[in-house]
């Protein structure tokens, strides 16, 4: 019963054990051994103090993603996003949003997806200064994995997007504005 439901939890987050894979689990939560198994689907099983985690042993989130109008899907990430060029609408920009107008004129270069990077900042819509990305995703709760796999929109010089966290004042639109990108970021269904 105890390899059975370890294989099933396993199974659960896209790995897979083998009969003695999981007995050796089985036998190190029994005894209250510490203890690690690398198993088919790139995940590694742990017990470390009779807790029993899972993990990817390598993040395959690619380096980027060029932006143009239309929908992007990525497994990699998990995420879809629709993106197109229109006219401003009337609602203010909301830094905490899951879809986006950026001021076309305001953009540097191309846009593009990619992950965090150690040393990235923002400035944040509405605030003076700028953040580290990696202190604005541990305020928001985002696990480890969760940040690894949370799309940052970007331009040449920055971030300028991460969706649900942060706007960049940068692009942010104004009464000026006369073009946008709009980006909506929804889960992979």
């Amino acid at each position: 019963l105890r390899r059975r439901a370890l294989r099933l939890a396993v199974r659960a987050v896209g790995g897979s054990l083998d009969h003695g894979q999981a007995e050796r689990l089985a036998d190190d939560l029994a005894e209250s051994r510490n203890g690690s198994i690398t198993c088919e689907g790139g995940r590694v099983v742990a017990i470390l103090d009779e807790a029993l985690t899972v993990r990817d042993l390598q993040a395959t989130v690619p380096a980027r993603y060029p932006l143009a109008a239309g929908d992007l899907e990525s497994d990699e990430f998990g995420w879809s996003l629709a993106v197109d060029v229109s006219r401003p609408s009337s609602e203010r920009p909301e830094r905490k949003s899951l879809a986006v107008e950026l001021d076309r004129a305001k953009v540097k270069g191309t846009l593009f997806l990619r992950a965090t990077e150690p040393g990235d900042r923002i400035a944040p819509y509405g605030f003076d200064g700028t953040r580290k990305l990696a202190d604005l995703l541990s305020e928001a709760g985002l696990t480890a994995s969760a940040r690894r796999r949370l799309p940052i929109v970007c331009d040449i010089v920055g971030p300028i997007w991460v969706p649900g966290i942060a706007l960049s004042e940068r692009v942010a639109k104004d009464e000026r504005t006369d073009a946008v990108w709009r980006l909506r970021l929804a889960p992979l269904s």
